[in-house]
């Protein structure tokens, strides 16, 4: 699955590593060809243990060398478990929530003269996350070199549990606030037979404290992922129906 994209990271430095040996650069190519997946963004760490591991069995016979094939693979798996839930189970999500409360923000006629400037939600987005992860991937690659397989205690020491509920709490009321600005500016009406009901059946405070308390006891029973599909076919139906 990645075997090719890790190979081609380490090539150069393997082709430095046995420039005087052909033979043995061509099985250490092909050493690195076997099975290999983790995320992305956690690979830094093992792309710099494998060049350590590399350099460390130079001398070493190709039985004893296979070690290093074991040490992948024994660590793409936590490191990958690390890496989804954080980079693309909450750090992403959260900066996409961070976005949407912005682009609803512009909308708001306080906001009237930052209307034409809506372009700068999108450039938030990518620059946030972009400059978060890039960052996490050099600091990664550069300290693992120096620690080597140390590495692994400092991720297991960086509290991601604490970090990842304080992201999602923070998600969670972007996306609230966002869903109440939201419903202040563009309306909540509900049609029946061509009579609103929301319009004068329910005060908004009661709408909004429903649809809160509805958010939190779903958040809880239903993956995020299935509340989202099922958010956007009901507004396609909705819309359809004319409600």
């Amino acid at each position: 699955m990645q075997n090719a994209g890790f190979l081609f990271v380490i090539k150069p430095f393997l082709d430095k590593l046995y420039a005087d040996d052909k033979d043995e650069r061509k099985k250490a190519l092909m050493r690195h060809l076997c099975f290999f997946n983790t995320q992305p963004y956690m690979s830094s760490a093992i792309v710099a243990i494998v060049i350590n591991a590399e350099k460390s069995a130079v001398q070493k016979t190709d039985k004893e060398k296979h070690y290093i094939n074991t040490l992948k693979t024994s660590l793409s798996g936590p490191l990958s478990a690390i890496g989804d839930g954080f980079f693309w189970g909450t750090l992403r999500p959260f900066v996409a929530f961070l976005s949407i409360f912005i682009a609803i923000l512009f909308q708001n006629p306080v906001m009237d003269g930052i209307k034409n400037y809506n372009f700068i939600v999108p450039v938030f987005f990518l620059l946030v996350y972009n400059v978060a992860h890039l960052f996490s991937r050099i600091w990664l690659l550069a300290k693992s070199l120096q620690l080597d397989k140390g590495i692994i205690a400092v991720i297991s020491n960086l509290k991601f549990r604490r970090f990842w509920s304080f992201i999602n709490l923070v998600g969670f009321l972007a996306s609230v606030v966002s869903l109440v600005l939201y419903i202040r500016l563009y309306g909540f009406s509900i049609k029946l037979w061509h009579y609103p009901v929301y319009d004068s059946a329910f005060p908004d405070a009661l709408i909004h404290g429903v649809m809160l308390l509805a958010s939190v006891v779903l958040l809880e029973k239903v993956k995020a992922t299935v509340l989202f599909y099922f958010m956007i076919s009901l507004c396609v139906m909705v819309s359809y129906s004319g409600m």
